[in-house]
């Protein structure tokens, strides 16, 4: 009982504390205002001081806030969603270090891989606390999380490639890629100069690599797409 009631109240303070961050103001992303040009994002805080690779690394993993500047409807829909939020909720967090406190830390990356893709592509530290870590970053399952995989995957427990590059690199997305292409002239070296039509990415399959996770054979953590 004394259990129950201590995880009770930790979901409650999760709740709580989620609750200041979610919602048309979102803390975390209202104070990031959209970028007067392309790529302005990029520009990150934190560790970039310590490490003077890590701008440089960051500007091949654009920010939402670069795509907002074009799709501001959709960075609207994105910034208050579960995805945006998915590598700094405190619940999350709080069950990632005990599953790798009782693990010893074999776990390691596990949980990041989809929490964090970003973060775990720049090979940022798991431990790295939510200040050091790079904008794009923090944003969860952000933009180029999907956008920006050019294979097909399966149940691959979260392990995909995000294709590195600046904002003008290719994005690959259900559409022919027309649209892009009639107005990449005008904006030529602003934005992603072309769409790639990606099938997978309009199919349940696409989202099974991070919606369908297996800790061990026959041992399933998450079965969202076996239930879709």
């Amino acid at each position: 009982m004394v259990a129950l009631l201590r995880l009770v109240f930790m979901a409650v303070l999760a709740v709580l504390f989620c609750s200041c961050f979610v919602g048309d103001g979102s803390v975390l992303y209202a104070a990031r205002v959209k970028p007067a040009v392309p790529g302005a994002g990029a520009r990150e805080a934190g560790s970039t001081e310590a490490d003077p690779h890590a701008k440089v690394l960051a500007q091949q993993y654009p920010s939402a806030t670069d795509c907002g500047f074009c799709h501001q409807q959709i960075y609207d829909e994105w910034k208050s969603s579960n995805h945006a939020y998915a590598s700094i909720s405190p619940m999350f967090h709080k069950f990632e270090q005990k599953i790798n406190d009782l693990s010893q830390g074999t776990v390691g990356y596990f949980c990041m891989r989809c929490h964090g893709s970003v973060g775990t592509t720049m090979k940022e530290r798991r431990d790295l606390p939510l200040w050091e870590r790079a904008d794009v970053s923090r944003e969860g399952v952000t933009c180029i999380t999907c956008h920006r995989v050019a294979e097909t995957y399966q149940k691959v427990n979260g392990e995909r490639r995000i294709e590195p590059g600046d904002i003008t690199n290719p994005v690959y997305g259900p559409l022919s890629g027309e649209g892009v292409a009639s107005v990449a002239g005008d904006l030529k070296g602003t934005i992603h100069e072309k769409g790639v039509h990606f099938q997978q990415i309009s199919e349940s399959e696409f989202c099974v690599s991070c919606h369908q996770v297996a800790v061990h054979p026959g041992i399933k953590l998450e079965i969202v797409w076996d239930q879709y």
